[in-house]
């Protein structure tokens, strides 16, 4: 066979510890699902796709330990029938912000950019 260099990783994982240095999220974080995080990116990205006034009528309605930030570093832990329970979100969308986006999506990009290069570099050497 061929030989093969071969890595994995969630943006967000990559980018962590640049958008933890820069106060963007909490470093026991996981980005959750449908929330700040994701709203902000999408405000940045596609402002058409975000519904505003549905956000602003959402209130305060977070789905407090959702399955995504419980402790277990690297995992993902679920529970039978919790999300279809649930409001759909794990922390507020309505607390997101085009420039959050911005910011975070610029170091997301210079970060997955960086592990690339790297990558590419490093494969080369152990093949």
């Amino acid at each position: 066979g061929n030989p093969a260099a071969v890595a994995t990783g969630d943006y967000w994982n990559i980018a962590r510890n640049n958008l933890t240095k820069d106060g963007l999220i909490p470093s026991s974080l996981v980005p959750g699902h449908a929330g700040r995080f994701e709203t902000s990116l999408v405000m940045a990205l596609r402002p058409d796709l975000v519904k505003q006034n549905e956000l602003d009528q959402m209130g305060k309605k977070v789905q407090e330990n959702a399955g995504l930030d419980v402790g277990f570093s690297g995992s993902v832990v679920q529970v039978h029938g919790e999300w279809q329970a649930g409001v759909g979100y794990t922390d507020n969308p309505a607390d997101a912000t085009p420039e959050e986006g911005k910011a975070m999506l610029d170091i997301i990009v210079n970060s997955v950019a960086h592990f690339f290069t790297a990558f590419h570099k490093t494969s080369y050497k152990s093949i």
